[in-house]
């Protein structure tokens, strides 16, 4: 299923590269980039995911928080930093 399909089916504002927060670890929150879709689930990079920069599966609608578009371009800016320092040396 595509993220525009996603985007209808549960009335969400999920776009690739939106900014989201997951909140399913109690008293934690971890902040993402949504890059792609599978079946009715998004992708989303999360770089400060336990043990490292992941891209994991979340449902559109369970402890995701669509963060708004005036964040998306400084989270983004946070996001590449944060990607690009948990890998660690090349």
């Amino acid at each position: 299923m595509s993220i525009s399909a996603i985007r209808k089916r549960y009335d969400v504002p999920a776009k690739r590269g939106g900014a989201v927060r997951y909140t399913g670890d109690p008293g934690i929150a971890h902040d993402g980039t949504i890059v792609g879709s599978q079946g009715t689930y998004l992708r989303i990079r999360m770089p400060t995911w336990p043990g490292g920069c992941r891209i994991v599966t979340c449902h559109p609608t369970w402890k995701l928080e669509y963060l708004p578009e005036a964040q998306s371009s400084n989270h983004q800016a946070t996001i590449k930093q944060l990607s690009t320092t948990s890998r660690g040396p090349s």
